[in-house]
Order: C-alpha cells, then sequence, then structure tokens
C-alpha cells in the first residue's frame, strides 16, 4: 500500500489529531504541556494524549523536559517530509 495514503489515513483519523496539527502549525514555534493543548484544542487530556502519541511515534511531534514540564514541540523537518510525501501520492491520483 501506497506511504503516502497510510499517513493521510493515519493523520486524519481523528478530529482530535487534525485539531492538534492545525494548532502546530498555526504556530509552529509552540511549545506547551499535555493539559496546555488539551485546553487549546478544548479536549480530555486522555484524548489529546493518545492523539499526541500517535503523532510522536510518526515522528511529527517530539518530547521534551523544560523547567520539569513534559512538552510537546513540532518537528518541523519531519512535518515537512510526511506533507511532501501526502502532496506526491495526492498528485499521483490526479495522473489517473
Amino acid at each position: 500500500m501506497d506511504t503516502g495514503r497510510l499517513l493521510l489515513q493515519r493523520i486524519l483519523s481523528s478530529q482530535a489529531k487534525a485539531e492538534i496539527l492545525f494548532l502546530f502549525h498555526r504556530s509552529p514555534d509552540l511549545i506547551d504541556t499535555l493539559e496546555g493543548i488539551a485546553e487549546k484544542i478544548g479536549r480530555d487530556t486522555n484524548e489529546t494524549l493518545k492523539e499526541i502519541e500517535d503523532l510522536e511515534n510518526l515522528g511529527i511531534l517530539n518530547r521534551l523536559r523544560r523547567d520539569n514540564a513534559r512538552v510537546f514541540i513540532l518537528d518541523r523537518y519531519r512535518d515537512r517530509e510526511i506533507l511532501s510525501t501526502i502532496a506526491r501520492y495526492i498528485r499521483n491520483l490526479q495522473d489517473y
């Protein structure tokens, strides 16, 4: 199966995940805690953590320790890689 298709399906597998990505794309320098992210997108922390962990597994978000707090940041390089892969997949669909 095509990598671009799998990435697209995984990234858009939930509304909460899409909201987290939108938040970080709107503010790419954002460094925030789980609780802060959950509050910003209006979601429960357990639901938010599940989606953040999936985005971490994809390499889109990174977890850091800052002042004894666990914070998350956007990995811009990996994010661009994934967006490029998805864009190639979509362009190839147009060729059919």
